[in-house]
């Protein structure tokens, strides 16, 4: 898990578009796997310092104004030890502003669990991030992921607004394009020749977000045209 270039031309991209992060946490201790001068670049800044995790990046350069992380273990130093696969604890009630999942729900069993933790940690009003694979890494993980999922789940009735995603190469961080929601009743069909990311941003709108209903669009628009007919 780690931050490389992908991750950082969007890192960059939200900054300009929202502002600062704030209380942030990531997903998984966060590694910079990335050069500094790279960084620096893509930043528009100087002083990055090429440490082993990207927490200061974050804090002098995008506006944390704290940096969490949370994972199973503690092998990384993370500072919430938590299975991300099971219900969060009711005691656990602080909220972060922003939420970047740097390459780390793939590897969770219990993903519908880990995506409706990760809500629940963010405030009302919050961004959330993620970068998971999307093709060409079987065995990477348990999963690879479709648009599709971020495009139903994310939606405005389920209480999110703004979300956008995109597709990045992992091997040649010029080729990032934006996926725009596939029309009534259609779907994307989607083939690279080389692994691809699924970048995905949101902003979660309210507090009673919904997990419960999420089908796929094109059958949900098929079943509700064959329902009024």
């Amino acid at each position: 898990m780690g931050f490389d270039i992908q991750m950082f031309k969007l890192l960059k991209n939200t900054y300009d578009k929202y502002g600062e992060f704030k209380e942030t946490l990531t997903i998984g201790r966060q590694g910079l796997h990335t050069p500094k001068h790279i960084v620096e670049a893509i930043l528009n800044v100087t002083g990055v310092e090429q440490t082993e995790f990207a927490d200061d990046v974050l804090t002098k350069f995008l506006g944390s104004s704290s940096v969490d992380s949370v994972d199973f273990s503690n092998y990384e130093g993370a500072s919430i030890v938590m299975n991300m696969g099971k219900p969060i604890d009711d005691t656990i009630n602080r909220k972060f502003d922003t939420i970047i999942d740097g390459g780390c729900l793939e590897h969770i069993f219990e993903i519908t669990t880990a995506l409706k933790n990760v809500s629940k940690l963010c405030k009302v009003g919050g961004t959330i991030l993620h970068v998971l694979p999307a093709n060409n890494q079987c065995g990477h993980g348990f999963y690879q992921f479709s648009p599709e999922l971020f495009f139903s789940l994310y939606s405005e009735v389920n209480g999110y607004s703004d979300t956008e995603v995109f597709l990045g190469d992992t091997t040649n961080p010029n080729w990032t394009v934006q996926i725009p929601p596939p029309a009534l009743g259609q779907r994307h069909d989607i083939s690279h020749p080389n692994p691809l990311y699924v970048m995905v941003r949101t902003k979660l709108v309210r507090e009673s977000f919904l997990h419960e209903e999420v089908q796929q669009s094109d059958y949900s628009y098929i079943w509700s045209k064959s329902n009024n007919e």
